[in-house]
């Protein structure tokens, strides 16, 4: 298991703020409450190397797509979707 350090969450928000990351126009644009800095932020920080990564709330699933795209994680998300109506 890797240890995230501050300065990698530095670093993965500034990459975030030039939207760099692994993260493909499909998954900038998945539909869901979060921005694109944030997809990009989420995605960075979980290059980090194999550990795990729990969302809980994941509605449609735009911040566990981008944790997971091209990062080597066990990625877990939980939702009861008990209010979606759409």
């Amino acid at each position: 298991m890797s240890k995230i350090t501050q300065n990698w969450v530095l670093a993965a928000l500034q990459e975030a703020d030039s939207e760099r990351s692994k993260l493909t126009e499909r998954e900038r644009d998945i539909f869901g409450l979060s921005s694109r800095r944030l997809k990009h932020f989420i995605n960075n920080v979980n290059a980090a190397g194999e550990h795990n990564y729990l969302e809980i709330g994941t509605y449609k699933g735009a911040t566990l797509i981008a944790a997971m795209r091209g990062n080597k994680i066990n990625a877990y998300g939980v939702d009861n979707f008990m209010y979606d109506d759409r």
